[in-house]
């Protein structure tokens, strides 16, 4: 959305849009990314590895993990793996490179499971539509700082 549409929807002028953008970009509290759909890009071997990771070491396999560019995304979580990541691979080939040379050169991962992504359903970086019912507080958002920008 243009800042202009923003002002007008706001009643405020675009200088005013343009500054408190800017101070939510350096505070941190927003990033604007454009987000390619990774359908559209021939990477045609999505998959979702679920991480069985010795403790105490999650952060530090984690830290390099991250470094791969095949990793879109990657989360800590409770139950049987307890670190999952989410890769694009161009095709099998490469999921299969991506597994062996990378992921499995890693220590501390006590063992894997690779879950090829067959057909996505629903893909979204709308977070609004995640937010609670009106009213409610999202936890740990400094909403101090988000007020100031309001006004």
């Amino acid at each position: 959305m243009a800042y202009t549409d923003i002002a007008h929807e706001l009643d405020i002028s675009e200088a005013t849009v343009r500054s408190r953008v800017k101070r939510l970009l350096e505070s941190k509290m927003l990033q604007i990314v454009g987000i390619a759909d990774p359908r559209y890009l021939n990477l045609e071997a999505p998959a979702m590895i679920g991480l069985v990771v010795k403790a105490g070491e999650t952060d530090k396999v984690a830290q390099e993990i991250g470094k791969f560019p095949e990793v879109s995304y990657m989360f800590m979580a409770s139950g049987s793996y307890n670190l999952f990541v989410a890769i694009y691979c161009k095709d099998k080939e490469h999921l299969v490179d991506f597994l062996e040379n990378k992921l499995g050169k890693l220590e501390h991962i006590e063992s894997s499971e690779t879950f090829m992504i067959l057909k996505m359903h629903k893909m979204s970086y709308r977070w609004d539509e995640v937010l609670p019912p009106s009213g409610e507080q999202l936890v740990d958002l400094d909403w101090e700082t988000l007020e100031e920008f309001k006004s």
